[in-house]
């Protein structure tokens, strides 16, 4: 059996206003790491990313 445990000051925003990072993200499979991977990539650029889903997908 796995426990997983909340990191303690994640309410506390960072120097840039976030409060989250893809550090945060507890994932497993092959498709969400490369969404991580191409986010972390879209986090480099001043472009705007726009994610889009169905509703209740946790997006």
């Amino acid at each position: 059996q796995r426990q997983v445990h909340a990191k303690e000051g994640n309410d506390k925003p960072l120097h840039n206003g976030t409060r989250y990072r893809l550090d945060d993200f507890i994932y497993a499979g092959e498709q969400i790491d490369m969404l991580i991977n191409q986010a972390q990539k879209a986090a480099l650029t001043d472009f705007p990313v726009l994610v889009y889903g169905e509703t209740g997908t946790g997006k």
